[in-house]
């Protein structure tokens, strides 16, 4: 029993001993424990001796890791024991008859101690020697080549048996690893890897091996239709992403097209292949339609022309001088429908340039060619011409006119001097031709005419009778609005024969080249006769013709037909006064009273005043009227009342001679009524004048010469505004003017200074 608690203390002060943490309580421990086992020990030798130590045999353990490899202890052989420790060195290392224990490589030298459990040890120590011998001997590598083929996503994998070729160690086992695994499109082809072996002592060895990497699958080609249209230039270009539909492979691929390039030709559908190539040559292929369309529009652009006729009146034009740029990707044919004129084609003409495309479609385009004679015609004039003349009013000359050419159609006129049969004065006389074709292009000649007299004496003369136009009233006088409005003035000349005659107006106009001319003047007016002999002796004579307004004109410019009297009161009184009747009591009063036409201050009017002559009573006017229509009281009256009328309108003190003329018209009845009239202003005008109506209108104003010829029509919208016209570089003179509303025409002369 006391040696049994001696044993478990030694145990306990072992395991202290051993115990890190406890350092600075070990060499206590031990040294209570040394004089204890010291103690027991000696008492254990003393009662018994029969205790035997056995450590086994000797130990030799090969291929043992650097980190140490465990060895069971044997103390089997040992006799009658309970305890058994188990020692390296001084440190105790196990307890037990076959601990296993943890050994480093090296040769260890342990040491068994045994006791019966009582306290008493054995009296031998028996010692046994384990060597651990490392494995220092690298494994031998052995490798093979090896094929690998990629998947569908372009990847492959090896392992150490696709690579092992038989690999051996001294020591098993051994464990492989390779430097590479995984392969991709990028290691298509050899590729070397490294096999290396590691054996259980950490002995590696490696060796390398070829891995051929594959890929086999060919790509997936996927084309789709594809529309393209050509450009300007009649050419289109595709590429193989237009046609790729969603084309793949594992690996990297290139897609090409067998056709790219389209034109004109290619117009409408065509089949193109679309074949995809991998990096390994595998190839795969799919057809697409190309729709080639042109959506350009054929473009025909004409341009304006002026061509010029040559001498023989013609010219000739070709497309190109039309053409301003026609355009048509696929080509264009231009023609034209007119490419000769002549001189029947002057002027404008409008000509098409056709294109035609190759298709057969064609465009059009209209323009203008102005075909142009600038060529002047040529002309020849006779020679002069010199004559003698026994007259002095010269001698009649005959001579070929001169006629000329033109590459077109001409007309000669004389334009300066006299006709061939004319009697030509005495002196030189030039006498031009001029040629003038179509265009207005001219060209002239002239040739003298020269004719020679002896002198002659001169003594003739010429006088111009003179009119009474209305019996009892002054001569050379016409009255406006009573008796002839023309007269006729006669001569008589003396002192030779064949007279030729001139008539001018004070104004400069010619009036008449007879010896008895007709006149119509509406101002008084100076006419002057040149009357030349056949000698071509001049005489001349003038007469004034004095024109009195005796029109009863209404303050509104209405004019009815009465006439304007001046009314002799009678000798008693010596007074007279101005009074207004009807032309057939006229003649009464010039014969009995001794009145006279016009009123009793008129005077040789040197204007005229146009009038809108109203022989009925109604005044609505017919274009849009300002004012209020008016009405003459007196409307409806016959003639007979004008002794009533006049009886009203006269001076209480009249005589009763005065009371009883049938006829008279009172001079006091006013018309109410605002006519319509045209209105010029100024009258006479120098060269600006504007005409129109006293009334708001629409209409036209006409304006004609002394012979009736229209020169000017202007259109208004408010005639009331008036038109302006300019009289500029017109020959003095009267002129008639039309003013036209609502289908009524107003008439007024106009008296250009």
């Amino acid at each position: 029993m006391f040696l049994t608690k001696i044993s478990a203390m030694q145990t306990t002060l072992l395991n202290f001993i051993n115990e890190p943490k406890k350092l600075n309580l070990r060499f206590l421990a031990s040294f209570l424990l040394i004089g204890c086992l010291f103690s027991v020990n000696l008492n254990a030798q003393i009662r018994d001796r029969g205790l035997l130590a056995y450590a086994g045999s000797n130990q030799t353990i090969d291929c043992a890791p650097l980190t140490g490899t465990l060895v069971t202890l044997d103390g089997s052989g040992s006799t009658n024991t309970v305890n058994y420790t188990w020692r390296e060195k001084r440190s105790i290392i196990a307890f037990g008859i076959n601990p296993t224990i943890t050994l480093l490589p090296g040769t260890h030298t342990i040491s068994l101690v045994i006791d019966n459990g009582a306290g008493v040890s054995s009296t031998n120590k028996s010692v046994v020697t384990i060597t651990v011998n490392t494995d220092t001997t690298a494994p031998t590598i052995v490798t093979k080549p090896t094929t690998v083929y990629l998947d569908a996503l372009g990847n492959a994998n090896i392992s150490t048996f696709d690579i092992d070729g038989g690999t051996t160690d001294n020591c098993n086992p051994v464990t492989l690893s390779l430097d590479k695994t995984t392969f991709s499109c990028a290691n298509l082809g050899s590729n070397f890897v490294t096999l290396t072996g590691t054996d259980a002592s950490g002995n590696t060895a490696s060796a390398q091996a070829t891995v051929t990497v594959i890929d086999n699958i060919a790509p997936t080609v996927i084309a789709q239709n594809f529309t393209v249209d050509l450009d300007d230039t009649g050419s289109a270009t595709i590429v193989a992403t237009d046609i790729d539909g969603g084309s793949s492979d594992n690996c990297s691929f290139n897609l090409t097209l067998d056709k790219t390039d389209f034109t004109c030709a290619n117009i409408g559908a065509n089949i193109v292949t679309l074949t995809g190539t991998d990096a390994s040559g595998n190839t795969a292929s799919a057809q697409a339609t190309v729709t080639v369309s042109n959506l350009t529009s054929p473009m025909v652009i004409a341009k304006y022309l002026t061509i010029y006729l040559d001498e023989s009146g013609l010219a000739t034009i070709v497309p190109s001088d039309i053409d301003a740029g026609s355009f048509y990707n696929c080509g264009l044919t231009l023609s034209l429908d007119i490419t000769d004129f002549t001189c029947a084609n002057l002027g404008q003409n409008l000509v098409t340039l056709t294109g035609t495309d190759p298709f057969g479609n064609a465009t059009i385009a209209q323009t203008i060619v102005t075909v142009v004679d600038n060529l002047a015609p040529v002309i020849t004039c006779p020679a002069d011409i010199t004559v003698t003349s026994t007259s002095a009013l010269g001698a009649i000359v005959n001579y070929t006119a001169p006629v000329g050419t033109d590459n077109c159609s001409a007309n000669t006129a004389l334009t300066a001097g006299l006709a061939s049969g004319s009697v030509f004065p005495i002196g030189t006389t030039v006498v031009t031709h001029t040629i003038t074709d179509a265009s207005g292009n001219t060209a002239s000649c002239s040739f003298n005419v020269t004719v020679t007299q002896s002198p002659v004496s001169c003594n003739s003369t010429i006088v111009i009778n003179p009119f009474t136009a209305v019996t009892t009233q002054k001569p050379n006088t016409i009255f406006l609005g009573y008796g002839p409005q023309t007269m006729t003035l006669s001569t008589q000349t003396t002192g030779g024969t064949g007279f030729i005659y001139s008539w001018t107006s004070s104004t400069g106009e010619v009036v008449a080249n007879v010896a008895n001319p007709t006149i119509n003047p509406k101002v008084s007016t100076t006419y002057t006769v040149i009357a030349t002999n056949a000698d071509g002796c001049l005489a001349t004579a003038s007469i004034y013709v004095c024109v009195i307004d005796a029109r009863a004109i209404d303050k509104y410019g209405k004019y009815k037909g009465k006439v304007l009297v001046c009314h002799n009161e009678g000798q008693k009184s010596g007074r007279s006064h101005t009074i207004e009747i009807s032309v057939n009591a006229v003649l009464q009063h010039l014969t009995l009273h001794l009145d006279t036409l016009g009123a009793c201050d008129a005077t040789c009017a040197t204007s005229y005043v146009d009038v809108v002559v109203d022989n009925d009573d109604d005044h609505n006017s017919d274009c849009n009227d300002d004012d209020d229509d008016h009405y003459n009281s007196h409307a409806g009256n016959d003639d007979d009342d004008d002794d009533d009328h006049e009886s009203k309108c006269e001076d209480k003190d009249d005589d009763d001679d005065h009371n009883n003329h049938s006829g008279d018209e009172d001079h006091h009845s006013k018309s109410k009524g605002s006519e319509t009239k045209a209105v010029v202003y100024p009258n006479p005008v120098d060269d600006d004048f504007v005409i129109g109506l006293n009334k708001k209108g629409e209409g036209s104003v006409e304006i004609y010469n002394n012979k009736g010829t229209r020169i000017y029509k202007k259109g208004s919208k408010d005639l009331k505004q008036g038109v302006s016209i300019n009289m500029r570089g017109k020959k003095s003179g009267t002129y008639f003017a039309r003013v036209i509303c609502k289908g009524k025409v107003y008439t007024v002369n106009i008296y250009k200074k």
